[in-house]
């Protein structure tokens, strides 16, 4: 995969490299592994998956009525919704989106 060995020479020295304030435009880390993940979801887990995980976690919302925001940050950089962490620990908990 192109992009995860663009990651890897990228960032592998990003936190040096805002130390010293190089001047080269490097992407922040978090900013691109958001982009990889969203390109494998979108590439690898089929329309069927994708919408079976949107059903589950429209059913969870409307059960659970989860409505606010957590104190964690997402990797888009933006404060995570409850709905935004329970998504997250259902990956966590599944490891593996595509079966």
């Amino acid at each position: 995969m192109a992009m995860l060995s663009e990651f890897e020479k990228e960032t592998r020295y990003y936190n040096l490299n805002t130390i010293v304030e190089d001047k080269k435009k490097v992407n922040v880390p978090l900013e691109q592994w958001n982009e990889i993940i969203n390109n494998c979801y979108w590439k690898y887990i089929s329309p069927a998956k994708r919408e079976k995980l949107q059903r589950e976690t429209i059913e969870w919302s409307d059960r659970n009525k989860p409505y606010g925001y957590t104190s964690n940050i997402g990797l888009d950089g933006y404060i995570m919704t409850y709905v935004d962490e329970h998504i997250l620990n259902r990956a966590k908990k599944r490891r593996n989106w595509l079966n």
